[in-house]
């Protein structure tokens, strides 16, 4: 519950590592390395995972390598975004609605989803300096908020971050940028991929309960318990008259 929690303070981070800058960063891959330390235990680490992170124009993709999970956001009309929930190992998504989220996604706006950091969280930032020029170019951030402190070295160029970092009291969260590329074959078969999976409306769940993907979708707490308890009582009802 804590990583949960922890996680949902941040969004991002990065390390440029030879990367050619490219006109077009509305086709990208990115990929991150995520660390979560304790303070005061700073060899400790509680959690090591990659985020690959994937950009076409008016959707953008979050994978989970850990959890074999892909989430893709997609921008609707008006301003909100909508994401669908791809579960590798099953080739099977499930689609939600902007109010069928949690109540953070359900905050999020495009260009906080687009960029992995909220511009609003930027602007609340003090800019310190700027690294080299042009395409490589490189903005130092910092932000001190009473418990929080926030490190950000941003990329303007890619509209990313190279590196973020998080500091409260008990814990250090860093993201890394590893890795950067515009390769428009790859992300396209990336996302042509992802949405030849079969796919389930999240207000359908409850008409599909005997469906085996989604009873271990609900079982490993991949559904919400608003979601899951209806069917629930639904199959012991149903048990309970078959005795």
């Amino acid at each position: 519950m804590k990583t949960k929690i922890i996680s949902l303070i941040i969004i991002a981070l990065p390390m440029l590592v030879n990367a050619q800058c490219d006109d077009n960063i509305n086709l990208l891959k990115a990929e991150y390395q995520i660390t979560v330390e304790r303070i005061n235990q700073p060899h400790q680490q509680l959690e090591k995972k990659s985020i690959v992170f994937w950009r076409k124009n008016s959707e953008v993709a979050y994978q989970h390598l850990d959890k074999q999970v892909t989430e893709i956001w997609n921008k609707v009309s008006n301003g909100t975004v909508r994401p669908i929930r791809y579960f590798d190992r099953y080739q099977h998504g499930i689609e939600y609605q902007p109010t069928e989220l949690e109540v953070e996604d359900r905050k999020a706006n495009w260009q906080t989803k687009y960029q992995i950091l909220s511009p609003a969280k930027i602007k609340q930032m003090k800019k310190l300096n700027e690294q080299n020029e042009g395409c490589q170019r490189l903005t130092e951030y910092r932000l001190e908020d009473k418990n929080i402190s926030n490190k950000l070295l941003w990329s303007s160029a890619y509209k990313l971050p190279k590196y973020y970092e998080v500091k409260t009291d008990s814990h250090l969260i860093k993201w890394a940028l590893t890795s950067v590329e515009s390769d428009a074959k790859k992300v396209n078969q990336f996302f042509k991929q992802k949405h030849s999976y079969r796919t389930t409306d999240f207000a359908d769940i409850g008409d599909n309960e005997s469906d085996p993907f989604l009873t271990k979708m609900i079982n490993l707490g991949f559904v919400s318990a608003e979601v899951a308890e209806p069917i629930r009582k639904k199959r012991a009802k149903h048990h309970g008259h078959s005795h």
